[in-house]
Parts: C-alpha cells; structure tokens; sequence
C-alpha cells in the first residue's frame, strides 16, 4: 500500500462492516506517488497554451489531487508549478467584458499611439469626456473621427473633445 493511503474499517453497532482505503493529506508534490506524473502533465496542458483552471478541472478528472488534500486539484498547485518551470500563459482580462464599438483606456492607447499617462491624465483634468461604466472603467469609440479628436487635441488645436453619449456636440451640454 502506498504510504499516502491508509486502510480503515469500521465496525457499525447492528456489526455491518465498512472498509475502505483513504488518501491521506501529503506535505509535498515530491512525497505523491503520481506526484511527478502530475508535475509533468500539468507542464503538457500549461505549454499546449491551457489556462490554469481548465488545467485544474483536467486533472482532477483524471483522479490526480493536490499535496495537504484528500480529493482535487488547487489552482495555486498549477499555477506554482507551472510558474517554477517558466511557463507563462497568454493573459486575457476576465474583469470586464468588451462593449461592441468602444475601446479602453488601454486599447485606445495601442490604436494611437498616444501614451495611457497622458490619456489619463487629460480625463482627470476633464479635457476628455467620454462615456465611464459604474466599474470606473473609461470607454472610448473605436471610430476614426475620435482618434483624430484626440491627436488633435494632444497637438493642442482643440482645448477638449467630447464622446459621452447623448451629448450634443454642437449646442452644448444636454441639459442647458
């Protein structure tokens, strides 16, 4: 028997009898007897550009389980072994969802070339408005017409541009 295994019996009042074999909690990956098995099926899933939790689901199908755990796999055991062996994954923001037409602060920057700082910047000292979703997160249109305004505005022939929805552009504020 595996020393990560222990036999048990029980006895029941009415003299059933239960037996079963137990995986016991382990210290270390290196003290698992599928630990090394483990180890480098993780590294196969992590390299063939799996992300960590579908890596977790994979392996505990299998039947394969974490160090200080009876059953399943940890996210942080996958994410620690890929990350001791250099294996990095593609990130991809999970946060927030991506709205049809409109960019982030960051994705503005990219299609620019305008630095994030800057960009920033200006939308603190309200020379941008544009439209901001109740997480704080600042969008911009993904249309020609707003690069523009925003090169110009960095050029410093414009004092200001406006994308926020429902503004009138021309007259002024909505509400005046």
């Amino acid at each position: 028997m595996a020393p990560d295994r222990v036999a048990v019996r029980i006895v029941w009042r009415g003299g059933a009898v239960t037996e079963l074999n137990v995986e016991l909690p382990v210290l270390s990956l290196s003290a698992m007897p599928r630990g090394a098995e483990m180890e480098a099926r993780i590294l196969e899933l992590a390299r063939s550009g799996m992300h960590d939790a579908d890596i977790v689901s994979q392996l505990t199908a299998e039947g394969h389980r974490s160090p200080r755990q009876a059953v399943g796999v940890h996210l942080s055991t996958v994410r620690d072994i890929r990350l001791r062996h250099g294996v990095k994954v593609e990130w991809h923001c999970t946060r927030w969802p991506t709205v049809p037409g409109w960019s982030t602060v960051a994705e503005t920057a990219n299609q620019t070339g305008i630095p994030q700082s800057w960009l920033r910047e200006q939308l603190w000292l309200g020379r941008v408005r544009t439209w901001r979703e109740p997480s704080g997160r600042y969008l911009f249109p993904r249309q020609a017409y707003a690069h523009l305004a925003l090169s110009q505005l960095r050029a410093g022939t414009v004092c200001g541009v406006e994308f926020a929805p429902g503004v009138l552009q021309k007259e002024g504020h909505q509400d005046a």
